[in-house]
């Protein structure tokens, strides 16, 4: 009787609590892709031509590192964006925040994190092989931004 009563309280705090998923290929450096990204949207996206114009510009500068608990984006100095004929800065602030592997295989991860200014994201990353990845941007879903590993 006693070991059915632990069997069944260490089946119950393992269900309780959020199962820790671990995702290898998605660990280490990646940056956005310009040249595949703006391939793909350029070919397959519904951009209006002032998406277009700031995705040009800003398409294959963000670098991640990403390790088993968290994701960093790389902080670069700020730059001026140009979109119809409007000039503003555009940031690349130094950020690190938690994440966590909803499910992971060989062609996807689904994801949960908590991004300091946009909240809580869920979203998915398709591996096109072990170096490369594109995501999809809930603003743009129709558009995708690639990452191509840097190092592991």
């Amino acid at each position: 009787m006693k070991f059915a009563v632990k069997l069944l309280a260490a089946w119950a705090a393992l269900t309780a609590s959020p199962a820790v998923l671990s995702c290898p290929q998605l660990l280490g450096t990646w940056r956005s892709s310009k040249a595949l990204s703006m391939d793909y949207n350029e070919k397959f996206a519904q951009l209006a031509p002032k998406q277009k114009e700031l995705l040009v510009q800003i398409l294959g500068l963000m670098t991640l590192t990403v390790t088993d608990k968290a994701v960093r984006e790389h902080g670069q100095p700020s730059m001026k964006v140009t979109v119809g004929g409007k000039e503003s800065d555009f940031v690349f602030e130094e950020l690190s925040y938690p994440y966590r592997v909803l499910s992971c295989d060989s062609s996807s991860a689904e994801v949960v994190s908590q991004h300091p200014y946009a909240g809580a994201m869920q979203y998915t990353i398709h591996f096109v092989d072990k170096d490369t990845y594109w995501v999809s941007s809930g603003k743009l879903p129709s558009s995708r931004e690639f990452f191509v590993r840097v190092r592991e």
